[in-house]
């Protein structure tokens, strides 16, 4: 996805969109012939205040460009939704099937209730450091769920000798995130609290208020928090 200036020459104006390119030549058979129609369709014809809204559509060679509206104030997903992208991602290629199977309520219901275990054929061959990395990646309550922070220094992966090699940013990232895991151990005793408790609205915000006084560190701009401009 990219940001392009729009020159609207009944206004002349210049506006911001954003513009989604789609390689069809990097895309399968099936997919090109079968969902990208269906997508395409499908936001044309959709109209939503909430919705965002697609100004064009312009095929140009095997590149399709979807020019919609830019979403200045930022997308609703965050951090925490990659890291469960992440837990499902890593949990599909240690047991070769997904989590959650079902309808979209059922599933929307195994998620919450942490309705899924490993297979039993891999079960007793996936160390306990794997486990717990996957355990923590799939907690719904993204207040509790592990950061990329916590992630980085977590014992699975610092089981990797290859870790111990590292370029100067990858170094500096590592460094950083092994300090932020120790400057938040005030959040990490909260964390257990909400884990045990049954009414968390308080500490909900008890976390919101320890995580604003970490903030005060200024991680913002490390190596770890930066976000792809594009």
């Amino acid at each position: 996805v990219h940001l392009i200036e729009y020159h609207n020459r009944a206004n002349n104006c210049y506006e911001s969109l954003a513009c989604k390119l789609i390689d069809t030549k990097k895309c399968s058979e099936k997919f090109r012939k079968r969902f990208l129609p269906r997508e395409l369709t499908i936001l044309l014809h959709v109209r939503h205040p909430y919705i965002i809204r697609i100004n064009s559509i312009i095929k140009c060679r095997s590149k399709i460009c979807i020019f919609m509206r830019y979403a200045e104030m930022g997308d609703l997903l965050s951090f925490a939704s990659d890291l469960w992208a992440l837990g499902v991602v890593l949990y599909m290629l240690l047991n070769k099937s997904i989590p959650f199977k079902g309808k979209t309520r059922q599933v929307y219901e195994q998620q919450m209730t942490r309705a899924w275990k490993f297979r039993s054929r891999v079960n007793d061959t996936l160390s306990p450091e794997v486990k717990t990395l996957v355990r923590n990646l799939l907690e719904p309550n993204p207040l509790i769920r592990w950061t990329i922070e916590e992630v980085l220094v977590c014992d699975w992966l610092i089981q990797d000798r290859r870790l111990r090699s590292l370029n100067a940013e990858e170094f500096a990232a590592l460094a950083e995130a092994r300090t932020f895991a120790r400057s938040s151990a005030d959040i990490e005793r909260v964390k257990e609290k909400l884990r045990r408790s049954e009414n968390s609205d308080q500490l909900v915000t008890m976390i919101k208020e320890t995580g604003s006084k970490l903030a005060t560190g200024n991680h913002s701009n490390s190596l770890l928090s930066l976000r792809n401009s594009h």
